[in-house]
């Protein structure tokens, strides 16, 4: 990746009692989507605790992210950044598994309006 963005899950380097302003999974979803639509890695700091353990707002948050790359991973791993420009309301990668590009759904609330569908680097490679 050609650069990297680095974050906390709240508004904290390290460990803060006080700071319980943590980011949602799906703000920390968004963030790793903005990252890899534009070649970037996303390094995601997490607080312990004086203990070493994980707060539990930081665990409960990346269980769900966790959920999130068991089903969309593909989609963040093999991404490349997106040439056909962008969106105000979306945010679009290029990627592809087996040699064939991965789509948005055709229907539904995730995507609609006008698609066009493109051969990315990675599938031309394969």
């Amino acid at each position: 990746r050609a650069w990297e963005t680095c974050m906390t899950m709240n508004d904290s380097w390290g460990y803060q009692w006080a700071d319980d302003d943590w980011k949602s999974p799906k703000t920390i979803v968004r963030n790793l989507i903005m990252c890899a639509r534009g070649g970037g890695n996303y390094l995601l700091n997490i607080g312990p605790k004086p203990d070493g353990s994980v707060p539990e707002e930081e665990a409960r948050t990346l269980e769900a992210v966790g959920k999130w790359m068991s089903r969309n991973g593909p989609t963040i791993y093999e991404a490349e950044p997106f040439e056909g420009g962008g969106a105000p309301f979306a945010n679009f990668t290029s990627t592809c598994i087996s040699g064939r590009p991965i789509r948005p759904p055709l229907t539904g609330s995730h995507f609609s309006g006008q698609r066009r569908w493109w051969r990315s680097e990675a599938c031309r490679r394969k």
